[in-house]
């Protein structure tokens, strides 16, 4: 292995951020979309091929005994009735620390996904040994593949739906499921390396909604409208082209003003910044190369720490290693990404409306 293991944290090639942080404690088998930055500094994980949430304990676990070991994720929660956890997500305006999860029934061998669920999970207190609490949110019957994940306001979450070329709206307290946006530009790409993946990722700010599509390598931005209250908006203009050749591209983050955006390759190991004129700037963004060592790199999170100005961009990965040194097989993963889907297989199951109300 080539660098330090375990948490490589190294001073930023930009001056935006104050520094990177390389979540790589993760094996090499393992595919993570999903990551949240605790208020105590610990971070939470999602895996696509388990149905678990893990916890890596950064800021509470004794240092590792020497620089080649690694704080080793540990199990936090299992989801009884999925077997892939995809979107994750802090939960805004709640009293207690509250999470989003999206979860599915998946076999991603043969490109088969069903049952897809967003649930509330409530964190027990500091000193507890208690597990998290558990409840629906709502099901998604008519989705097809669930990626990111963000909560728009204490009422209202997105995520993007890679195959379908949507962006899905969910209500939280009523469990409702809209559209928000679906176009064909943000749809799996039907020729090239990665037919499966559209969009992957979307982030949002006061006057933009941004999405990366990975099979396309496109990022694009399409204008919102927030309603009087700021708790939901709409789209009131299709996706406008802003960068391409961002090959595989995952981990869409962004700056609060819309200035800057941050998007990794999970195949190249590149990690790229577009910069833009200000939000409202118009064109194309300029792509900035800032590191091509990361060895998969798949979900990121910008967090503002100690009152700093500038935030910590965190990067989910393997480490800085070669591609081809992986001690495991992830080959199933690329290669789900090249199904014809034509023969990719997606179960809809018809649900009756539920409505959940919280007090």
């Amino acid at each position: 292995m080539a660098g330090k293991s375990g948490g490589d944290t190294r001073q930023s090639p930009d001056p935006r951020l104050h520094k990177i942080v390389l979540i790589d404690q993760v094996t090499s088998d393992s595919w993570c979309e999903g990551v949240a930055l605790r208020p105590n500094g610990n971070v939470l994980l999602g895996k696509i091929e388990e149905p678990e949430l893990l916890v890596l304990d950064l800021a509470t676990a004794p240092p590792p005994a020497n620089e080649f070991d690694s704080i080793k994720p540990r199990l936090f929660h299992k989801f009884q009735e999925a077997s892939g956890t995809f979107g994750l997500c802090a939960l805004r305006g709640t009293e207690r620390e509250e999470y989003a999860v999206s979860t599915a029934v998946s076999d991603p061998a043969n490109g088969q996904f069903s049952k897809w669920t967003v649930w509330r999970v409530t964190m027990p207190p500091e000193d507890s040994d208690d597990g998290p609490e558990i409840s629906e949110i709502a099901t998604l019957p008519d989705a097809r593949f669930l990626a990111g994940m963000v909560a728009l306001s204490e009422r209202t979450l997105a995520t993007a739906d890679a195959n379908r070329g949507c962006v899905w709206r969910i209500d939280i307290p009523t469990g409702q499921v809209s559209v928000i946006i679906e176009d064909d530009a943000m749809g799996a790409a039907e020729s090239g390396e990665i037919g499966y993946f559209g969009v992957n990722r979307v982030r949002f700010t006061e006057k933009f909604g941004w999405a990366s599509n990975t099979g396309s390598g496109f990022v694009y931005r399409f204008p919102i409208q927030w309603d009087d209250d700021g708790l939901d908006l709409k789209a009131v203009g299709p996706p406008e082209e802003i960068a391409s050749g961002l090959d595989n591209s995952d981990g869409l983050t962004l700056l609060p003003d819309g200035s800057a955006a941050y998007i990794c390759s999970y195949t190249s190991g590149h990690l790229w910044r577009l910069d833009m004129e200000g939000e409202g700037g118009a064109g194309k963004a300029e792509v900035v190369e800032l590191r091509r060592d990361l060895v998969s790199p798949t979900v990121m999170e910008l967090i503002y720490r100690d009152k700093r100005e500038k935030p910590t961009l965190y990067v989910v990965c393997c480490g800085t290693v070669a591609a081809d040194s992986f001690d495991g097989d992830r080959r199933y993963w690329l290669e789900l990404a090249k199904l014809d889907k034509a023969k990719l297989q997606i179960t809809v199951t018809v649900t009756t409306e539920v409505t959940y109300e919280y007090i």
